[in-house]
C-alpha cells in the first residue's frame, strides 16, 4: 500500500513505497515534494488562526529558510533526513509566530500514510514522538527509539519485559485486552498500572559482553 497524499498536497504526491521495510526512518523518497513554499506559508497562516497570533515572514530568516527549501524538497532524503530539515527550519524561525506548530504540523502530515496501519495506539505515539522532535521537545535518539521500536515492535505480550517510550520506567507485562490496553507492573513496584500498547517499548536483551582473552 503506498501513503496517500495530504490534504492540499500537489498533484505530483511522491514515492511508491516498499511494503513494511525494516528500518520507517531509513525510507528514502522525496518525502517533501508534496510542499511547495507556499504551502508551508499557508500552514503557518492556519496555526497563526488557530492561536489568534500575527501571520507574517520573519524579515531575518524566512528569505533564507524559503530558498533551503525550494532546493530541498524535490530531493530525495531518507525520512529521518527529512525529520530533521524539518527542525532545522523550525529553528531557524523564518515566521513571526507559531514556527514549532507550523513545522510539527508538517511532519505529522508527512509521517501519517505510513503509520496508518499501526493500529491506533502505536500511530499516534509515533506522530507524538515526531511533533515532539520537530518542535525541539525531544532528542534525535529519542525519537529513533521511539519511532523505529514502535515500528518494528512484535505485539505485547504477558511475561515480556517493557519500558516508557522516554525509558524512564521499565517493567513487565502481566495481561494483554482485547483493546490494545495492557496491565504491566514498573519493576521495583507492588502497584499493577494499566497502559496502552502503544505507550510501551520492549526491552532488548542487552548485546552480550565479549570474553576478555587472559595473556
Amino acid at each position: 500500500m503506498n501513503p496517500e497524499p495530504p490534504p492540499g498536497a500537489a498533484a505530483e504526491w511522491p514515492a511508491k513505497r516498499p511494503e513494511r521495510p525494516a528500518s520507517l526512518l531509513a525510507c528514502a523518497a522525496a518525502h517533501l515534494r508534496a510542499w511547495d513554499w507556499e504551502g508551508v506559508v499557508r500552514q503557518n497562516r492556519l496555526a497563526c488562526e488557530r492561536e489568534c497570533a500575527q501571520h507574517g515572514p520573519n524579515p531575518e530568516t524566512q528569505a533564507e529558510v524559503a530558498l533551503a527549501w525550494a532546493m530541498t524538497c524535490a530531493a530525495e532524503q531518507t525520512l529521518e533526513a527529512a525529520l530533521d530539515f524539518l527542525r532545522a527550519c523550525q529553528e531557524r524561525s523564518p515566521f513571526l509566530f507559531e514556527n514549532a506548530a507550523t513545522f510539527a504540523a508538517l511532519g505529522r502530515e508527512l509521517m501519517q500514510p505510513w503509520v496508518a496501519g499501526l493500529g491506533a495506539a502505536r500511530s499516534r505515539a509515533i506522530l507524538l514522538a515526531v511533533s515532539d522532535y520537530i518542535s525541539g521537545g525531544l532528542g534525535r535518539a529519542d525519537l529513533v527509539e521511539i519511532v523505529e521500536g514502535l515500528w518494528a515492535a512484535a505485539p505485547l505480550r504477558p511475561g515480556m519485559r517493557v519500558k516508557t517510550l522516554r525509558g524512564a520506567i521499565e517493567g513487565v507485562v502481566l495481561q494483554v485486552w482485547p483493546d490494545h490496553r495492557v496491565l504491566w507492573r514498573p519493576r521495583g513496584s507492588s502497584a499493577d498500572l494499566v497502559a496502552e500498547a502503544g505507550s510501551l517499548l520492549p526491552v532488548r536483551p542487552a548485546a552480550p559482553v565479549p570474553p576478555v582473552e587472559s595473556r
